[in-house]
């Protein structure tokens, strides 16, 4: 079946991602120099910045340097250099609607005031690129956009693929589809560019991707705006970018009996270079190494983690289960690396849903459009992938002792038994073979949730290993882990009711319990930074009066309203996908949710 797949697609055939030459932003003596010697605090902040002299001028100046210090470099960056996000610039939304339908369903006014303040931060957060505004021959990292976009916030001045799917369920919550259908056009404008979507808008990661969300990014904006045009002028793009990952990131793994060459998804990046936005970070991860190849391999798994979205995590370190030394530090971590070697619940998870999702497209086209063959003949690849895919996570991935998904290690042949919200995204996928879908696992799958969130109060822990300094590692909770588990679980009560209304219910308490959580952490860290409420709520005494209400990347599951920690950077405000799955659970579940009768109580940390 691989193989007919691969020829049925070959009108799609991908090409190679292009490679990032500039000497400024991916590799060479002036990054080198730049980066090692700390000038900027922040090391992504040289490789966003565009040139304020034409790019041959900037490299002839940095090489006509003798033996600069620290403080040469810092004035040669800043006479060179303009500040980061120059060219990019913010963009009124046009007839921007403050009071969208889906508010009068949230029945709680604090809640239905809250909503309302975060829809619309969008307005803070729509960008467009500007490169006009740049000298002739003057050059940016950012790579070049037809349409406006949303920015997460914070360091971040362009977009971010995976971050685009969860922001724009609060768009389209808000009935904001046009720009939902500008952000989706600029990645579907990178697939047509480049093969495949980058991490984010920015030159230096055209050598990686991000967890592929497209395809569910369009089929959610069509869902939600009905615009089925979307479909018929897209769904070939979809084909090219699923080609790639099939193409660069499937690996061989053992078949169930009566299979033949048998295929799951992992991340790979080929990479031997530092990353540009974390250049010192990566050097100094693999400097106790001693080998070239080594540290070429540190580099790539680095890089692959980064594409997982999940930068970085105790998930991708096999031996952090079991060697407490590791814990040591983040870089004594990160040495352990091995993120190529596993096979992710998730991202098949992801495939899965690709796959069915495109079959979906094809079947509708047969009918829309003069290529009838040629849809038909997808329509039916699909089909096979998608049914052979969901044979093989069960096969592979689950184990039934236990009830649960888990990542496949494939070098040590075993599966991670660890908690991970990423197990539980098959059931946001409907990815769950017959085979396996009985009450029993379904419950079981879903008490694993509720004992990993049971001893903290503010959600679901992103792994259950502590002592790590990585982000995405206990405690931190993050919102499109938080989204998976209640899209899954909504699922699940769905595959349960034809058999039992008790089990059902349980999986129903447990999602609602999950969601009701993540409002309340959302709502008390936007409280607790100055977060009002006119006549509803008071603004909390004390605050700075300069601060308005936050919304945080990440979350600390130890305490009410906690911003999360960790990682290569300092906790960042805005926050694209926390403000789109907050919107989107009140929109869909809300009408429930009430807000503390004592906010100064129940959100002062514990």
């Amino acid at each position: 079946m691989r193989f007919l797949l691969l020829c049925g697609l070959a009108v799609v055939l991908t090409q190679k991602p292009t490679e990032c030459n500039s000497p400024l932003y991916c590799h060479g003596d002036f990054l080198k120099a730049i980066q090692l010697n700390q000038v900027l605090s922040d090391g992504k902040e040289i490789v966003d910045r565009a040139t304020k002299k034409p790019e041959k001028e900037v490299v002839d100046a940095f090489k006509a340097l003798k033996d600069p210090s620290r403080e040469d470099l810092k004035k040669f960056v800043e006479a060179n250099f303009h500040k980061a996000g120059f060219e990019v610039e913010e963009v009124k939304i046009n007839n921007f609607d403050k009071n969208p339908a889906f508010l009068a369903t949230i029945k709680d006014p604090i809640f239905s005031g809250f909503a309302k303040q975060i829809h619309g931060l969008w307005s803070t957060l729509v960008r467009r690129a500007n490169i006009k505004k740049l000298c002739k021959e003057c050059v940016t990292s950012l790579l070049p956009t037809h349409h406006n976009f949303i920015v997460p916030g914070g360091r971040f001045k362009e977009f971010y693929y995976w971050d685009s799917y969860f922001a724009l369920e609060g768009l389209n919550q808000g009935g904001l589809f046009q720009i939902s259908r500008d952000m989706i056009l600029n990645l579907l404008d990178f697939v047509k560019d480049y093969g495949f979507v980058p991490n984010g808008a920015r030159i230096y990661f055209l050598n990686r991707s991000q967890p592929p969300l497209l395809t569910q990014m369009v089929k959610r904006y069509v869902e939600a705006s009905k615009d089925i045009i979307f479909v018929i002028n897209h769904t070939k793009t979809l084909d090219k970018e699923y080609q790639f990952w099939i193409t660069n990131h499937d690996v061989k793994v053992p078949c169930p009996a009566g299979e033949s060459q048998c295929f799951l998804t992992r991340y790979k990046v080929n990479n031997t270079l530092p990353r540009p936005e974390s250049y010192r970070e990566d050097v100094e991860t693999a400097e106790p190494i001693t080998s070239s190849a080594g540290k070429e391999r540190i580099y790539a798994e680095l890089a692959a983690g980064a594409e997982s979205g999940w930068d970085f995590s105790s998930r991708w370190v096999p031996d952090s289960a079991t060697n407490k030394d590791l814990l040591a530090s983040q870089e004594m971590m990160l040495r352990g690396i091995r993120t190529s070697e596993i096979v992710p619940v998730d991202l098949n998870a992801i495939m899965y849903a690709n796959e069915k999702a495109l079959y979906e497209f094809h079947s509708m086209l047969v009918d829309l459009t003069s290529n009838r063959n040629y849809h038909l003949k997808m329509k039916r690849l699909y089909k096979k992938a998608y049914e052979k895919r969901s044979k093989l996570m069960a096969h592979i991935l689950w184990d039934k002792k236990t009830h649960s998904f888990y990542d496949y290690n494939i070098n040590s042949k075993q599966l991670r038994k660890d908690f991970f919200p990423s197990n539980l995204w098959p059931f946001w996928a409907n990815a769950i073979h017959s085979s396996i879908a009985t009450k029993e696992n379904i419950v079981g799958a879903f008490q694993h949730v509720q004992k990993a969130r049971q001893p903290y109060p503010g959600g679901v822990p992103t792994s259950e290993t502590k002592g790590s300094l990585l982000q995405w590692d206990y405690p931190n909770t993050w919102a499109p882990l938080e989204y998976m588990i209640v899209e899954g679980g909504r699922n699940a009560m769905k595959m349960l009711q034809p058999h039992s209304t008790v089990e059902s219910q349980m999986v129903k308490q447990i999602t609602l319990s999950v969601a009701e959580t993540y409002v309340n952490t959302t709502f008390c860290a936007w409280y607790n930074s100055g977060g009002s409420v006119l006549g509803h709520l008071p603004r909390k005494y004390g605050v700075p009066n300069n601060q308005h209400g936050f919304m945080y990347e990440k979350y600390n599951v130890t305490r009410m309203g906690g911003a999360g920690g960790g990682g290569e950077y300092e906790i960042q405000t805005g926050f694209g996908w926390s403000n789109g799955v907050l919107l989107h659970f009140l929109g869909t579940l809300g009408t429930s949710f009430r807000s503390p009768a004592n906010p100064l109580q129940y959100c002062s940390p514990k």
